[in-house]
């Protein structure tokens, strides 16, 4: 392929290789119960990680996002809002059986994914030189298991209705004020 200049080039790259893009939106079965997420969630970061380009294109990422202020507006639209909306996108089920609101449902999807994340870009773009973490898979465990026990938690407090009556953060609604 030509292209007529590095920034068309660098802008195909992130567009095609982005959020959702070839070969970085792995298909996966939504777990029935929210508490079965968060375990789910870990093992799509690791599918990404350890089976795709993945972390290739978040060192493409990180050089571009550094080396030049051109590609700020692409990349804030690709990340901060696309991945938004996929976080909302990947608890849809959760929120319409009443297990979780939208907005506590798209920190949970947050939570797990940057937790697990940021260890992984340690490891693998940081100090990919470096031997492995020997603690990853116990460190990820523990983020499933500690956002679950979190989501059970948040549950049990509203009681068997979930996310039902539930304000969202932030509500300025003054039927949830005393």
């Amino acid at each position: 392929h030509y292209f007529e200049s590095k920034d068309a080039l660098v802008e195909q790259v992130l567009r095609t290789f982005g959020v959702g893009g070839i070969g970085n939106s792995p298909d996966f079965a939504v777990p029935e119960r929210i508490e079965d997420m968060p375990a789910a969630l870990a093992a799509i970061v690791h599918l990404l990680y350890d089976h795709t380009d993945w972390p290739l294109f978040v060192r493409v990422l990180f050089n571009v996002s550094l080396e030049t202020t051109k590609f700020e507006g692409l990349l804030h639209e690709m990340f901060a809002k696309t991945s938004d909306q996929l976080m909302r996108m990947a608890v849809a089920h959760y929120v319409e059986t009443g297990q979780i609101s939208e907005s506590e449902g798209a920190y949970l999807a947050r939570l797990i994914i940057n937790a697990i994340g940021l260890a992984l870009i340690e490891e693998r773009l940081l100090f990919a030189h470096q031997p492995r973490h020997p603690w990853m898979a116990d460190y990820s465990a523990f983020v499933a298991r500690f956002a679950a026990a979190g989501v059970a938690q948040l549950a049990a407090s509203r009681g068997e209705g979930g996310a039902r009556g539930a304000s969202e953060p932030h509500s300025t609604d003054s039927k949830t004020k005393g």
